[in-house]
This record gives C-alpha cells, structure tokens and sequence, in this order.
C-alpha cells in the first residue's frame, strides 16, 4: 500500500486539473481545508477559500464522507475531484 495517493483536482473557474498528492490516512475534510487553501494561492483571481467547500469525486458525483480517509474510501492514483 502507497503511503500517499495522487488526487486530480479540478478547479471549474479556470478548467484546469491540478495533481496533489495526500497521505492516505488524512481524512477528507483535512484534504478539502488542504487543497481548497493551496487553489487560493495559485488561482487568487478566480478562487477564495471560505470553508464551505467541498470536493466531489467526478466519476460517481458524490461528497464522500467528510470523516473517511483516502485509504478507506478505496482512492487510488489518479481519482478525480472538482471543487464545488
């Protein structure tokens, strides 16, 4: 097992995916605080973090559990997510 899984985020204001890679044992709601802060310092034009965010896994559609790790939520390399 990976001690870190590689997550695509994308970001709808711009529609650029970017790669970040998270421990697997980091809950979702650590991963969306983490991102959400990280796509404010690189897209500070089109994306302000307010806490309300989310990400939702694109294939499925769906807010995972907030309180579920990557590893127990199955995510492997390369999952996909946009930030709503």
């Amino acid at each position: 097992m990976n001690e870190r899984t590689l997550l695509g985020i994308r970001l709808p204001a711009t529609g650029r995916t970017y790669d970040f890679w998270v421990p697997d044992d980091m809950q979702m709601q650590e991963v969306v605080q983490l991102v959400c802060q990280a796509m404010q310092r690189i897209e500070p034009a089109f994306f302000r973090y307010d806490g309300k965010q989310a990400l939702m896994h694109m294939p499925t559609g769906r807010i995972l559990d907030p309180h579920a790790s990557i590893v127990e939520m199955g995510l492997s390399d390369g999952a996909l997510f946009v930030v709503v």
